[in-house]
């Protein structure tokens, strides 16, 4: 739901806070290193990665990768074999596409 999306969230606290927000539209998966350095020479994804280091927060979403209806899979960045293997080492959630467990261990 749009509403509880990290980006719909950061939209919104900057409207109540009177804050700025930048939303960094790229994949978070990329197919080889020469379509991530074409993406950041994009004029919009350069105006946000040129501001990182004057960055404070980073609104960034905690999914359920265990799920099969999780973002993850409905983006295509993971199938269900890839499901098969994170329940061999426990994870429970997932951060930037990070799987980690109980513990935090990535």
């Amino acid at each position: 739901e749009i509403d509880i999306h990290a980006n719909q969230i950061a939209v919104s606290l900057a409207r109540v806070f009177g804050g700025d927000f930048k939303l960094l539209h790229a994949p978070a998966v990329m197919s080889d290193l020469s379509t991530k350095e074409k993406l950041c020479k994009d004029e919009k994804i350069k105006e946000v990665l040129d501001l990182i280091d004057k960055t404070t927060i980073a609104i960034v979403g905690i999914g359920n990768p265990m799920s099969l209806n999780s973002t993850i899979m409905a983006s295509g960045y993971m199938n269900e074999a890839d499901i098969e293997d994170l329940k061999k080492y426990n994870s429970i959630g997932a951060i930037c596409l990070q799987a980690f467990d109980k513990e935090g261990k990535t």
